[in-house]
């Protein structure tokens, strides 16, 4: 991925990155060769809100979807992590690797959903903010909005896990080997 470049003119593993006409975000592509799939593309379809597998065509510039997830959630880090757990290979790119992150974040419970998925991608992974605009299909000041409150998120719980840890750090030497925290 180029830093700057917008999404729609950048390419990874032979597949574009943004397809602006059915706002569609390459996130990775089959690579079980003992799948149907093998080679297929797996793209975040916005207006369909899930992860489709299909093939590209150069010729019309078109994605044209064959097989889906298909899990209700539509958050798309939710997506990812039922693509990769579908019972074929895959390669995510790096929108996806990004997601996977979101996914992870938002897990621990230190920030919502879409705060974690602009976090990913802009803090995380160097997206831009047009582009990380462009994957979530937000507008910029979205973008900003979410990594502030995200950031500040972020800040709070690894100033707590510091905290934390000299604390019980702390009270671990005084106890000799006991657990500082009592479940």
């Amino acid at each position: 991925m180029t830093a700057t470049e917008p999404l729609r003119n950048q390419r990874e593993l032979d597949h574009p990155l943004y397809i602006p006409e059915q706002n569609a975000v390459f996130v990775g592509r089959v690579t079980d060769d003992d799948s149907e799939m093998s080679g297929m593309g797996a793209y975040y379809v916005h207006w369909r809100g899930g992860v489709y597998l299909g093939n590209y065509n150069e010729t019309d510039s078109a994605f044209t979807p064959q097989y889906s997830t298909e899990l209700d959630e539509r958050m798309m880090s939710e997506q990812i992590v039922a693509f990769i757990k579908m019972d074929i290979e895959t390669e995510l790119s790096s929108i996806g690797e990004a997601l996977l992150d979101a996914y992870e974040f938002a897990e621990t419970g230190a920030m919502p959903d879409k705060q974690a998925h602009v976090f990913a991608l802009k803090s995380v992974n160097g997206f831009t903010r047009s582009q990380t605009a462009t994957v979530l299909n937000v507008t910029e000041n979205t973008v900003d909005a979410q990594r502030q409150s995200a950031a500040g998120k972020a800040d709070a719980a690894l100033a707590f896990t510091t905290a934390y840890r000299e604390k019980a750090g702390k009270q671990g030497e005084e106890r000799d080997g006991e657990s500082p925290v009592e479940h």
